[in-house]
């Protein structure tokens, strides 16, 4: 993933024709196209062992196509290849020289012993001017307890949860809180957080995490110590990749494309959801951006996996309303569900992460607002990290979507309040964890359930995407102390010329 995110600066500093990062391209495209091809013809109803052997031997030959290429830029254009494939070893210092005073990362790493349901934690938390390392040892019962609060969180059948799954919920998740966020408090205070998580830690929002024991003789999801009341809190890949993100400064030239399938007409093929629930908020979600800012949009059968395709790089935020089905066995193979077009033609309506890879996008946001974690089979959350990592390849760095289906009316309030603060000129974090906070303040006793709001979480960048109108307001206020001090001065000036 670094590879593609290093080549802007490699193209800059060294001349290479662009036949051959086309190239390389396509040798990238026939890999995830025959993959994916490989992926249905081996695990459909009806499997094909010769297409298979066959798309295996394309799969080896543009493999080695592609490695004699690189092969050839390293001897011919090594300052290309330096720049794009080689890594940089970084050290604490600097991650700090790239952090700003008010922000601050979390990193976990897990091990595990070999045949073993237990290992360790490393925990290695990063600000400007503070930096501390804590490790502590995890054994099953720490697992179930990322298990049971992730499943409580999840659960489409939460409605008929009662007090002993609050209390669940409060017990284990402050537990989770005390382990995994607790012993770095001090470095993390008052600033935003960046975490990147490992493992099954990848399921988890931490804003979901209770910061402190509360009373459980009754449920009371809307006033829960929350850490997302102290903390805007945002995920990312790796630090190296969230220090060379930040020194991108890109944008565009049209402002937001959002797309919503209409699920009732979808027939798919070449899959295994063949039948996929309507999501009718969505229409109103795309409506709405496109009122507040203009947006493209494509609703219903014009929604469709080509048309995504072919305009998707023009545009500068991508908001996309529709079923993402996550893969964790085969990560590379999760989906977004896009309108199909016909059975006569190659869209079928999937677009998978292998595709994803392969896209040249520009938008410095996107947005899916709808995600489905398929069997809900809780094992190493790759399939949602490989999904957003697909993203931040094709050029998109900042990444906001749900870690499970969320409820489709307060999915939409949420939306619409996330991007009135993003028209207000507020970075992606902090846009999004008061949009959060707004639904908890207007919701009843049913609607608090996190269910409904904490699975929205944000990976990448978080810098402003708007300019709102405080910096509107200090553009027009220097402006004008420039023009009296101008105007000072030249009246001064002006005086000294007549006294003489």
């Amino acid at each position: 993933m670094v590879d593609n995110i290093g080549e802007a600066a490699a193209r800059e500093y060294s001349l290479i024709p662009d036949s051959l990062i086309s190239l390389e391209n396509l040798y990238n495209a026939n890999i995830a196209y025959y993959q994916e091809k490989l992926f249905q013809t081996s695990s459909g109803e009806n499997p094909n062992p010769g297409k298979a052997n066959s798309y295996r031997e394309l799969i080896f030959k543009n493999e080695q196509d592609r490695d004699d290429l690189r092969a050839l830029l390293e001897k011919n254009y090594p300052e290309y290849f330096e720049l794009k494939y080689q890594r940089k070893n970084l050290n604490i210092k600097d991650i700090q020289r790239s952090l700003k005073r008010n922000e601050s990362i979390i990193e976990y790493v897990i091990t595990k012993d070999l045949d073993l349901n237990s290992g360790d934690i490393y925990i290695l938390a990063i600000s400007k001017d503070q930096s501390l390392f804590e490790k502590f040892q995890y054994d099953e019962s720490f697992m179930e307890k990322v298990r049971i609060v992730q499943q409580l969180l999840s659960y489409k059948g939460f409605i008929n949860s009662g007090l002993t799954e609050f209390r669940n919920y409060c017990n284990n998740s402050y537990e989770l809180y005390h382990k995994l966020v607790e012993p770095v408090l001090p470095v993390i205070a008052g600033k935003r957080v960046t975490i990147i998580p490992d493992g099954i830690l990848n399921y988890i929002p931490f804003e979901a995490l209770i910061t402190h024991k509360v009373n459980t003789n009754n449920i009371h999801y809307h006033d829960l110590p929350y850490l997302l009341h102290d903390f805007p809190i945002s995920y990312h890949y790796s630090q190296e990749l969230m220090i060379r993100k930040k020194s991108e400064n890109k944008r565009s030239g049209k402002r937001v494309l959002a797309l919503a399938p209409d699920y009732q007409i979808a027939q798919y093929r070449n899959g295994n959801t063949t039948r996929l629930a309507s999501i009718p908020g969505t229409f109103d979600e795309v409506s709405f951006i496109q009122e507040l800012l203009g947006a493209d949009t494509f609703v219903g059968i014009t929604a469709t996996e080509q048309k995504f395709r072919k305009i998707a790089g023009e545009y500068d935020i991508l908001h996309l309303a529709m079923h993402t089905i996550i893969n964790d066995s085969l990560p590379m193979f999760s989906k977004l569900a896009f309108s199909p077009v016909n059975q006569d033609t190659d869209d079928d309506g999937w677009l998978n992460t292998a595709d994803i890879y392969n896209l040249q996008l520009k938008a410095r946001m996107t947005v899916l607002s709808a995600c489905d974690t398929g069997t809900g089979i809780l094992r190493t959350g790759e399939g949602v990290m490989s999904l957003a990592r697909g993203f931040l390849y094709a050029g998109s760095p900042t990444m906001v979507m749900t870690l499970w289906e969320v409820e489709d009316r307060s999915g939409t309030e949420i939306m619409k309040e996330f991007y009135k603060n993003l028209k207000s000129g507020k970075p992606v974090d902090i846009a999004l964890k008061n949009a959060k906070l707004e639904h908890i303040k207007h919701s009843d006793p049913f609607t608090s359930h996190p269910h409904f709001w904490l699975g929205y979480i944000s990976i990448g960048l978080n810098e402003p995407i708007f300019r709102g109108y405080d910096y509107i307001f200090y553009i027009t206020l220097s402006i004008i102390l420039v023009l009296v001090i101008f105007d000072q001065w030249y009246r001064k000036k002006r005086t000294k010329k007549i006294s003489r």
